[in-house]
């Protein structure tokens, strides 16, 4: 049984910690494997999704979607979907240390590229430079990173993606969009995960001193993503 409920249900609190990936495999495909990832992180499908008609976009903001309430996994509500002419761009979970989360399609920003993934929840804990932040918010930002950092990697494996990448307020670029940007771009995420044999390279770009990316690091993780395709 589906129904409409309250889009403000959907999303978790404002600023956003985000996971994004870029992946060229098939959407549904890559939106289940993620999925897969979160239930099996112990993150529970709330039965919450919003769907839109299936059709290439570049941003949210184009598309007119239907808040729904769902039952079952979200897993099995993706598989019901395979083959209708509507998409899912964001599904909605409960994390029992994040709190509320989001799996949806990121913008793409171009008609060239598809749509990055994108996990989110509430930065708390990680959007105030570490010298002001509560014992409370020290403690949660902690987990947040740890638990950011293995999704980054499980969702360039899960999705074989071409990269993926962790920022607070900020877009992934999708690879047509890498000539045009400047390592001080203020949307750009602050760590990146390549994939490189024999593992994963990983970029770190934040000063440890001023809580911001440091220009020079993202400049080289930039040309790095820039000369890998």
């Amino acid at each position: 049984m589906v129904s409409r409920v309250e889009a403000t249900r959907v999303w978790p609190n404002t600023p956003h910690l985000s996971v994004f990936v870029f992946t060229r495999n098939d959407v549904m495909a890559s939106l289940a494997a993620i999925a897969g990832l979160l239930e099996g992180d112990g993150c529970a499908f709330v039965g919450r999704s919003v769907l839109a008609e299936s059709g290439a976009f570049t941003s949210t903001s184009q598309l007119v979607g239907a808040d729904v309430a769902v039952e079952g996994t979200a897993t099995n509500w993706l598989a019901r979907l395979e083959g209708t002419d509507r998409m899912p761009i964001s599904l909605a979970f409960h994390g029992p240390k994040v709190g509320p989360v989001a799996l949806r399609l990121a913008n793409s920003g171009t008609a060239e590229d598809p749509n990055p993934i994108e996990v989110c929840c509430q930065a708390a804990g990680l959007s105030v430079p570490a010298r002001f932040r509560t014992p409370g918010e020290r403690h949660r930002g902690k987990y947040l990173v740890s638990w950011s950092e293995s999704l980054m990697t499980s969702m360039l494996t899960a999705t074989d993606g071409e990269y993926s990448a962790i920022g607070i307020k900020a877009e992934l670029p999708t690879p047509s969009q890498l000539d045009s940007l400047e390592p001080d771009d203020p949307l750009l995420p602050h760590t990146w995960l390549i994939p490189a044999a024999p593992s994963h390279m990983r970029i770190a770009t934040l000063d440890p001193l001023t809580d911001a990316p440091d220009p020079t690091i993202m400049a080289r993780a930039l040309h790095t993503l820039r000369t890998r395709r």
